[in-house]
């Protein structure tokens, strides 16, 4: 056994490959975030993420690899689970600012 939980659990024992037809899905890079303005925006873990995901995306849109894109939101508060993060109460509803597409650069 090893210290490693994930391989004492057997993730990554089994290959899956790239397959034939790559994608690239870009999750949750949205300006709530990505942009310091907003609470959950500061993060240099998440601005190092997005330096590498658009150099990734050039690489993807150069060879006509498909990419697509989501963001989490909600119409409402009665549309969210339990949450413990308070922001997400105030900013990240459908048509607000923090809900709006990341950095133009992705």
């Amino acid at each position: 056994m090893t210290d490693n939980k994930y391989a004492n659990a057997s993730y990554g024992e089994l290959g899956i490959g790239f397959g034939e037809r790559p994608a690239v899905v870009v999750v949750d890079f949205q300006l709530g975030f990505t942009d310091p303005q907003y609470t959950l925006g500061g993060s240099p873990h998440i601005h190092a993420a997005v330096e590498q995901t658009s150099k990734l995306l050039g690489v993807a849109r150069e060879n006509d690899i498909p990419v697509a894109s989501c963001r989490v939101g909600w119409g409402s508060k009665r549309d969210m689970g339990y949450w413990k993060i308070g922001c997400l109460y105030e900013d990240w509803f459908y048509g607000r600012p923090a809900n709006g597409h990341g950095p133009s650069r992705l």
